[in-house]
C-alpha cells in the first residue's frame, strides 16, 4: 500500500513538520513535494523510504506511520562521530574511526548519502535539540550558503585547536553571517559571528537533516 497524498499533506501540516522541510530532507524542490501532496506526482519507492524516515523522525515517541508500504527498508548503522556543543564551542572529539564507531539505525539511503550523527551537548539549541539528543548531519561541500538552516560549524585556531558548535545560520540586517542559538536559556540569546578573525578560520561542516531524541 502506497502513501495517500491527502494523508501526507495533513501530516506535513502538523507542528514540527512542513512540505519545505520534507523537500530539503529528500533533496527535492518544494514544488515536487507540493505535487506529491496534490496527487499529481507519483512517489517512487526510494522517495517513500525517505518520507518514512522523515515522518518517523518527527513523530512523537517514534510512532508507527500508517499509509506506507509495510515493506521495510533495511536499517543500517549510521555512525555517531562524536559530540557537538550546543553552547559556545567544543573541542572536536570525533570518534576514532579506526575502531568500530557507535551507530544509530537509519535507512540505507541516509547512510549512503554520507550522513553521520553527533550527540548534542548543552542548552543553546534546546528549542530544537535538547541536551543528549542526536543530530543527523549531511556533509556540506560548498555551493549556496544554507541560510536559515541549522549547521554544524568548525572553528580552527592558530594553535591547532579545532572546535565545533551547532547553530542556525542567519544573515543580519548588515548582510553579515551570524550563528544563532535557539534556546530558552538566558545565557544563550546572542549570536556568534560567522567569520574569520585573527588567524581563526570558520567553516561549515554540514547541515542538519533531522534530529533524534532518545526516550
Amino acid at each position: 500500500m502506497g502513501i495517500d497524498p491527502a494523508w501526507l499533506k495533513a501530516e506535513l501540516a502538523k507542528p514540527g513538520r512542513s512540505q519545505s522541510a520534507l523537500a530539503r530532507f529528500m533533496g527535492l524542490a518544494a514544488e515536487q513535494v507540493n505535487r506529491m501532496c496534490a496527487g499529481s506526482r507519483r512517489i517512487q519507492a526510494d522517495e517513500a523510504d525517505k518520507i518514512r524516515a522523515y515522518l518517523a523522525a518527527t513523530s512523537p515517541g517514534g510512532a508507527t506511520i500508517p499509509h506506507i508500504s509495510p515493506k521495510p527498508q533495511a536499517a543500517v548503522g549510521l555512525p555517531i562521530k562524536g559530540t557537538v556543543e550546543a553552547g559556545s564551542w567544543r573541542e572536536v572529539a570525533f570518534t576514532d574511526l579506526e575502531h568500530e564507531p557507535e551507530t544509530l539505525p537509519a535507512p540505507k539511503s541516509v547512510v549512503d548519502s554520507g550522513a553521520f550523527a553527533l550527540r548534542v551537548s548543552g542548552p543553546s539549541m534546546d528549542q530544537r535539540y535538547p541536551d543528549g539528543s542526536y543530530v543527523i548531519v549531511q556533509p556540506w561541500h560548498g555551493g549556496p550558503l544554507p541560510i536559515g538552516k541549522r549547521v554544524v560549524v568548525e572553528r580552527a585556531r592558530p594553535d591547532g585547536l579545532v572546535e565545533t558548535t551547532v547553530k542556525e545560520l542567519v544573515v543580519n540586517g548588515r548582510g553579515d553571517l551570524e550563528l544563532w542559538p535557539r534556546s530558552t536559556h538566558p545565557a544563550h540569546q546572542t549570536p556568534i559571528p560567522h567569520k574569520d578573525l585573527d588567524g581563526v578560520t570558520v567553516r561549515i561542516v554540514g547541515t542538519v537533516m533531522y534530529s533524534f531524541q532518545p526516550d
